[in-house]
Order: C-alpha cells, then sequence, then structure tokens
C-alpha cells in the first residue's frame, strides 16, 4: 500500500492542476514503513486522526465501486476519500458499507458508462476494482480536464480498458518462444496489485483528495 501512496504523490505532483491531497490515519505500520521510502518529504499532508475527525462528515464523498451513484463534476470544498486495506482479495460492498454506517454520501468512478465493456464476464466484474493510486489519477486528471473518458483512460492499467474480445485476439496472435512457451503479453497483473482493495475497508481511511 504504501508504494501506492508513493505513486499516488507521483500522480499529483505530474498534474496540471494539482489538488490537496491527505493521508489519514498516518500512524503505525504503514507511516514506519513509509518514512523508509522518503514519505517525510513527500508534499501531502499527513494526519494521524481517522478522516471522519480530519474533515466535515458532510464534506466527505466515500468513493467506493459498489455504490449506487455515479461520480459526477468534482464539488469544491468536498472531500473525496478512498479508503485502502493490504489483502490479495477484494471485500464486496465494503466501502459502500463502511459509507452507509457512518453516514457518509458514497460514490463510484463512471467507468462503466465512459469505457463500455462486455458484461457479464469476469474481466468486467473486477474493473471497477483499482489501486488507490489509479484513483488519485483519475480525480487529479479530471480536475484538470474535466473529462471523465479521458481521465479514465490516462488511470486505468490496459487490462482493465482492453475488451475481451481483444485480449482473447491478442493471446491467439502470440506464437512459441524458443523454449515452446508463449511470451508474457500483459494478461497476468503486476506485482503492485497484489493489495489491490476495492477502494474498500474499515480497516483503515487512507488517501482524501480535498478540491480547492
Amino acid at each position: 500500500m504504501a508504494k501506492q501512496l508513493e505513486y499516488s504523490v507521483v500522480s499529483n505532483k505530474r498534474a496540471a492542476r494539482p489538488t490537496a491531497l491527505t493521508f489519514c490515519s498516518w500512524e503505525g505500520a504503514i507511516a514506519s514503513f513509509a518514512a523508509k521510502m522518503g514519505a517525510d518529504g513527500w508534499p501531502v499532508n499527513k494526519d494521524g486522526r481517522d478522516v471522519l475527525e480530519a474533515f466535515p462528515p458532510e464534506k466527505v464523498v466515500v468513493l467506493s465501486p459498489d455504490a449506487d451513484e455515479v461520480l459526477g463534476d468534482l464539488r469544491d470544498g468536498d472531500v473525496y476519500c478512498i479508503g485502502g486495506i493490504v489483502d490479495r482479495t477484494t471485500k464486496k460492498n465494503a466501502t459502500k458499507q463502511w459509507a452507509e454506517a457512518n453516514g457518509l454520501r458514497s460514490a463510484r468512478l463512471p467507468i462503466d458508462e465512459c469505457l463500455p465493456l462486455e458484461a457479464g464476464t469476469r474481466r468486467h466484474a473486477k474493473r471497477n476494482v483499482l489501486n488507490i493510486n489509479d484513483v488519485v489519477t483519475a480525480l487529479v486528471e479530471f480536475n484538470s480536464t474535466h473529462d471523465w473518458k479521458l481521465s479514465l483512460e490516462a488511470a486505468l492499467p490496459q487490462r482493465k480498458k482492453a475488451s475481451d474480445v481483444s485480449a482473447k485476439q491478442s493471446r491467439r496472435k502470440r506464437k512459441p518462444d524458443e523454449h515452446g512457451g508463449t511470451p508474457d503479453n500483459g494478461d497476468k497483473q503486476p506485482q503492485r496489485d497484489a493489495d489491490e482493495n476495492g477502494l474498500g475497508g474499515a480497516d483503515g481511511e487512507i488517501d482524501a483528495i480535498e478540491v480547492k
């Protein structure tokens, strides 16, 4: 997760219009581990408090792949919360239920609306589950472009964008290498997705983006 937070910082720094980035619940193991990565020099706000203590609850919008509401424009003054847990499995509805339990609004990125993909497939079912840094990239890109399609295309890994048909065609085109195997075409998830988590969890709200 610390590496994803570092990627998030880089995305925000490179953005045409950087926004205020706050890491909440910044204490314990995550803070100690990140410190070894140079986190003390990251240009972000670090707050040991829970996001509910750090920001007015009425301003917080929890981003969840399971939310009913689709995120539209980013509103000045709102805080967009990206939760994170370290796990190799997703926990469906975790962030949505956490938001409901705390009386917070929730919304999902308009991935299906802007980048259509055949429904009912495994690829479609998991495509809304993103790493923390991918969500941050989408938000900071939208803060500059005000175009969700462009922002999501810039943020999503290729495997989340390509259609199943294209993926199958790509696999058919692969040729055996000299050892009789086939070269890796990117179908495997990179190691940094090991803690891909559905933006969720009651284990701690890590990221908060405050739009100003």
